[in-house]
């Protein structure tokens, strides 16, 4: 058996989704191309839409989903039913006896093979790393403008992943909701998820517990996707992403010439999905806005982000007269 069968064998891929079929069948696809026989499972939020349904029913084979449990663990605002399904996903997979679970959102796809160099990788970044629980796979997000991501990221001890010089200096510096998630050491640090990022963070500092990203990534979120904000669009959030240009705008897949360039990178030369991968059809091609909302009208900047300002300056007075309220 080699070291890549191990790693398939020990490892479960779970897919939170929630009514964007167009995307989840993507990521599905891409997922079970790169993953080879490693199980997948979807963690669906109660999607009603028929076109999910559809592609639920569809993949049912080869990615059952999770029946829904109660866990405990409370919902919020941003992301609704993510974290009870994230614990859900946990349960499983120490249920099943599982070393590693991947944790995958249905805007994210991939976009080469996990290969034996990735298994390889993986074993070496939890053994150098024993405080971590958690390695993501996918591409780092842009920067902030005037942002230097080799002050930002080092190598880690094993020279195999990028790892944040000052974890506290960002609030979601020590969690991330998605990534390859070291099971037993998951669930001696964190028994349940709380509902945010920065919450999980917390409770991961005084442990001196932070997470990596893989030098060579596998996974990309696809740009300018339609979002929700606790299972809805309003009318306002609708509006930001037909201003951004939100919908359907998947990568294309890398080559094998693209993974050896990847690879070969310096240590401190920190890839991006925007300066690696290509998408034809990103609204903005050097800003992917995976984060939606107004994000998605203000990268394409001229009248759209003047929009977005003169809506958000409107609103200022009836957040302070909120505040007051409160």
């Amino acid at each position: 058996m080699t070291q890549l069968d191990d790693l398939r064998r020990r490892t479960a891929c779970y897919v939170f989704s929630f009514n964007r079929g167009r995307l989840l069948e993507q990521s599905l696809r891409t997922a079970a191309a790169s993953l080879g026989d490693m199980p997948i499972f979807v963690v669906d939020d109660g999607s009603d839409d028929p076109e999910t349904l559809d592609v639920l029913a569809r993949w049912a084979d080869r990615a059952p989903p999770l029946p829904e449990t109660a866990t405990g663990v409370a919902g919020e605002r941003k992301t609704g039913g993510l974290y009870p399904n994230m614990d859900r996903a946990m349960s499983h997979a120490v249920a099943m006896g599982l070393d590693h679970a991947l944790f995958h959102q249905d805007d994210m796809q991939f976009v080469r093979p996990l290969d034996e160099t990735d298994a390889r990788d993986v074993a070496r970044y939890f053994e150098a790393n024993p405080e971590a629980i958690q390695l993501l796979l996918h591409f780092i997000k842009r920067p902030a403008p005037g942002e230097d991501l080799a002050r930002t990221y080092r190598a880690d001890p094993a020279g195999v992943a990028h790892v944040r010089r000052d974890p506290d200096a960002h609030a979601k510096g020590r969690f991330c909701a998605g990534g390859l998630f070291h099971v037993a050491r998951t669930r001696e640090a964190l028994p349940r998820f709380s509902p945010s990022e920065a919450e999980n963070g917390a409770r991961l500092r005084g442990e001196g517990r932070a997470y990596g990203y893989l030098r060579a990534p596998m996974i990309s979120f696809m740009p300018a996707p339609r979002s929700y904000r606790r299972r809805r669009r309003g009318p306002e959030h609708r509006l930001y992403e037909w201003l951004g240009g939100a919908g359907f705008h998947p990568v294309d897949p890398m080559t094998a010439e693209d993974v050896a360039a990847l690879r070969a990178r310096a240590p401190d030369d920190v890839p991006t999905a925007e300066t690696v991968l290509r998408c034809a059809t990103a609204p903005v091609p050097d800003d992917w806005a995976a984060g939606g909302g107004a994000h998605l009208a203000a990268a394409r900047g001229g009248w759209r982000a003047a929009l977005v300002r003169a809506i958000d300056a409107a609103k200022r007075p009836l957040r302070r007269l909120a505040g007051r309220a409160a």
